[in-house]
């Protein structure tokens, strides 16, 4: 499970995570400071037994250190890990919102010059649509965060090419031209700036939304696989 990266999506999009996180967090944060009072003194207290027990001072330390800071750790995979379902519908919420933010929107300029042109507020516009999708991004990364991080007890990892294209659509990509807009295609991340916005406008113009775990998005990718590839050999046939 990818900790700091979750933390920090939890906090850049500032959902509504349970208690168990923050506090957890908070934890972690002091033990990595290492300036609370409360803190040093029962750091101290396990460098006096070590001590005690003939350890050198600077060993028992570096031990007494290491040992709290392990366990804040584990608090804190522990507390995310164990809220992952409850993240996992804050997700869902917060992408159902952005989805009616962006069709409140409208009609958005398909690009900075066109946003000049409209003035001010065509620029406004255009600065709010690039900040939902954005947002969206941060979004879909961290439900795959969570899905990764899901994956003990017997559950299936998310295959990472059924989720560049199955990760939040239900819709198959066409190789002719189809419903699914090439520019759209592939991963889209918060690393994929420029394909954000046209896989966002896709899937709001479509009214789909679509949150899948990772069995069923590697089950639609599977469905899907081999067809492509009849589709593939077709087009290939037609324009040979």
């Amino acid at each position: 499970m990818n900790l700091d990266q979750i933390d920090g999506l939890l906090g850049y999009l500032e959902l509504p995570i349970p208690d168990t996180i923050t506090d957890a967090r908070a934890h972690l944060a002091k033990v990595r400071a290492m300036v609370d009072p409360g803190l040093l003194a029962e750091i101290q207290g396990l460098v006096d037994a070590r001590v005690a027990k003939g350890e050198p001072l600077d060993l028992a330390w570096s031990a007494a250190r290491s040992s709290v800071r392990n366990e804040a750790e584990l608090r804190h995979e522990r507390a995310i890990g164990g809220s992952i379902p409850r993240l996992l519908q804050l997700k869902r919420v917060a992408t159902v919102t952005l989805f009616e933010q962006v069709r409140e929107l409208g009609d958005v300029p398909q690009d900075l010059r066109q946003a000049m042109k409209a003035g001010s507020a065509g620029v406004e516009k255009f600065d709010r649509w690039e900040a939902l999708a954005l947002r969206y991004g941060k979004l879909f990364r961290l439900h795959r965060l969570l899905l990764d991080g899901n994956d003990s007890g017997g559950k299936q990892p998310v295959d990472p090419t059924a989720w560049a294209l199955f990760g939040d659509t239900q819709h198959w990509p066409s190789l002719d031209g189809g419903r699914w807009p090439k520019r759209a295609f592939g991963p889209h991340d918060e690393s994929y700036a420029e394909a954000l916005p046209v896989r966002l406008r896709f899937l709001v113009d479509h009214a789909e939304f679509w949150q899948p775990d990772a069995e069923q998005c590697t089950n639609f990718y599977i469905e899907w696989s081999p067809k492509a590839g009849e589709s593939t050999s077709r087009l290939s046939a037609v324009r040979a």
